[in-house]
């Protein structure tokens, strides 16, 4: 099973035990429930929202906080002696989802449902005949007009 979620302006694909890094959160619990659902989705159904799932929650534990990798922003004008280099670093909270909710009836009835195995019946293809290539070839003007 998995959800799409929206956390800090951008979407992520999640399923149960993923671990991410977002932007930086301020939170002073560990524990958080984002209810910003898209879609929910098990092996054979999904369910989209529209914009957003009522009734869905993604619950996360927060791991801690970091910084990215370092980014140089060098700027350069060419015969002005103008260069300036400056560093970023991102700061990002990882994130580990600890269970995907849907408190919608129908959701938790199809997603708990097992897939059975799918039958595939074998077809017969039908060999395509050969179509012959027609002859696309030019005469060429004659050049012993006077």
């Amino acid at each position: 099973m998995f959800a799409v979620v929206e956390i800090g302006k951008k979407q992520y694909i999640v399923r149960k035990g993923d671990v991410l890094d977002v932007q930086k959160m301020e939170s002073s619990s560990e524990n958080i429930a984002f209810d910003r659902v898209m879609l929910v989705a098990g092996e054979k159904q999904a369910l989209i929202g529209k914009p957003y799932l009522e009734g869905a929650q993604i619950k996360v534990k927060v791991e801690g906080q970091k910084k990215g990798k370092k980014i140089i922003v060098y700027k350069v004008k060419k015969r002005k002696k103008y260069r300036r280099k400056q560093g970023h670093r991102q700061n990002y909270t990882t994130i580990k989802i600890t269970d995907i909710v849907s408190t919608l009836p129908e959701v938790r009835q199809n997603l708990a449902k097992k897939p059975e195995a799918d039958k595939i019946s074998a077809k017969k293809t039908v060999p395509r005949k050969a179509t012959p290539k027609k002859s696309t070839q030019k005469t060429k003007p004659d050049k012993s007009k006077k």
